[in-house]
């Protein structure tokens, strides 16, 4: 299942991002401000943290909104200049895929390149 509604997926972080944007959408992630990417050498596993600004139209302030992703498999970013944006974002859950120890496709469908294999994802709001 695709989806660009956090309420229709299973993630960290979701209770306490719906209670401050009760209709949150990946839609509205936009200029990307923070992207750093760790890896564990004891466990080797990669993880990526990436903040966007997150605008609602209803609401008259911009919210920085960290998405992390958790045991990442693989990443395609787009070019730098010296920001990126956001672009309709959709996350899939491909658990039921068997893929190995892949979990959530996350990806642009707009016209920003933007994708990343992970085996968990978690949503941030300040």
């Amino acid at each position: 299942m695709r989806t660009h509604f956090l309420s229709e997926l299973p993630l960290l972080g979701k209770t306490n991002a719906l209670a401050t944007f009760p209709d949150f959408d990946f839609y509205k992630l936009g200029k990307v401000t923070s992207l750093a990417i760790s890896e564990d050498l004891t466990r080797a596993v990669v993880d990526m943290r990436m903040t966007a600004v997150y605008v609602d139209l209803a609401s008259p302030r911009s919210v920085p909104i960290t998405l992390q992703f958790h045991n990442v498999r693989m990443v395609d970013l787009p070019k730098f200049s010296p920001f990126f944006y956001l672009s309709e974002l959709e996350i899939e859950a491909v658990r039921d895929r068997q893929m190995d120890g892949i979990t959530y496709i996350s990806k642009c469908y707009g016209q920003t390149k933007f994708e990343v294999y992970s085996k968990d994802l978690s949503v941030y709001v300040p």
